[in-house]
């Protein structure tokens, strides 16, 4: 398995390309950066997930959805892709939306796929109402529900404190302490550690 990180566009959100057995999944495409296009298509088959529809988080999709590519998403946060005011960036002056994608809702306990390695769903809404994580292979894609040493913002539309930390709490810290925590944003953490510090925050 090989991962590779890139921070794209101006919030320098972590798109993350991880391959195995010549496939790859992207993470959170939010920028069209040429780096990123170019780890992501040198593979016999790709697909993206997206944490949460965020524009930091999807601003990039539309190279992969004129290529075909699968677009999986949590289903109370598939709407983002089609409306500009639910992913934010029309309040931001970049107003992108995506009319031609055709999602593959995501739910809780799914299984995603990539070569020989096999990743779990995990629905953890507070962020945003359908964010996911993406559990295996010792490690978890948290997207803006965790990061080292913090959390998503719960200000946004559809954003709700309390239940980002339920999530957390009865989802993310029942992992094994040793899990490596692969953000949307910033460096790497693990649950252990998050754990330990996590009562600065509420």
């Amino acid at each position: 398995m090989e991962l590779r990180c890139f921070a794209v566009g101006p919030m320098e959100a972590n798109a993350w390309v991880l391959c195995d057995s010549g496939e790859c999944l992207v993470f959170d495409p939010g920028w069209e950066d040429p780096a990123l296009l170019a780890a992501s298509f040198a593979y016999e088959k790709t697909g993206v997930f997206i944490t949460h529809g965020h524009v930091d988080h999807i601003a990039g999709l539309a190279p992969y959805i004129e290529r075909g590519v699968p677009v999986h998403i949590g289903e109370a946060d598939a709407p983002a892709l089609f409306d500009a005011r639910i992913n934010l960036s029309a309040y931001f002056g970049m107003p992108v939306a995506f009319p031609e994608c055709t999602p593959r809702p995501v739910g809780n306990g799914d299984e995603l796929r990539v070569g020989a390695q096999s990743f779990q769903a995990l629905v953890c809404p507070g962020h945003s109402p359908g964010s996911l994580c993406l559990y295996g292979a010792g490690c978890l894609f948290s997207g803006d529900v965790l990061f080292a040493s913090g959390i998503g913002r719960t200000d946004f539309p559809g954003g709700d404190a309390r239940l980002l930390e339920k999530s957390i709490r009865e989802i993310l810290f029942a992992l094994p302490d040793d899990t490596l925590v692969h953000p949307g944003h910033g460096a790497d953490t693990t649950i252990g550690e998050e754990k330990r510090n996590f009562h600065i925050f509420f």
